[in-house]
């Protein structure tokens, strides 16, 4: 592909909070990156596909299958995206695992950039830190298993305290 030197045909994987959807293990998306400053980058999102691990093959074959759909969708050639972000966690040990393999497999394959993007670090990037009002503190909690959670605490400039906390439910005593 050839494009600007400030943008990117990016592939985005995410599938390290499977929870927050039932029914659904992950998300393949196919978006243009464009430059903006130093640190951001602005994504226009041409074509999403969601994807849930079933029959043969498992969660590796559906999120495969679910990048061939979102590259079609989005009117691209198999393999046309020269970077491939991906969703390191925090969130469940076998889908991050099986989404950083495929990651990491399709840009080497295709001589493409891998990116690792800390979840709780690009919902702590969203919160508006300036301003009358703004928080001096966060805690974001991504969803676990059954009750449980991912909690991982913020302070501008953003910055995540590592490693975050696993939370499950336990009774209040008074």
């Amino acid at each position: 592909m050839t494009a600007p030197p400030d943008s990117s045909l990016t592939l985005a994987i995410e599938a390290s909070n499977p929870a927050s959807h039932p029914g659904v293990d992950g998300f393949a998306a196919l978006g243009l990156c464009r430059r903006t400053s130093a640190l951001t980058w602005e994504l226009r999102v041409l074509a999403t596909q969601a994807f849930a691990r079933q029959g043969e093959g498992g969660l590796p074959r559906s999120l495969i299958e679910a990048v061939d759909a979102a590259t079609r969708a989005a009117g691209k050639e198999p393999g046309a995206f020269d970077r491939v972000a991906v969703s390191v966690g925090p969130g469940g040990f076998t889908s991050i695992r099986t989404s950083v393999a495929t990651a990491m497999t399709l840009a080497r394959a295709l001589g493409a950039k891998a990116v690792p993007v800390p979840t709780a670090e690009v919902v702590a990037r969203s919160i508006e830190w300036q301003g009358p009002g703004a928080p001096r503190r966060v805690a974001i909690a991504l969803a676990s298993k059954r009750d449980s959670a991912w909690v991982a605490l913020v302070e501008p400039p953003v910055r995540v305290e590592h490693p975050p906390y696993w939370l499950w439910p336990a009774p209040l005593e008074g």
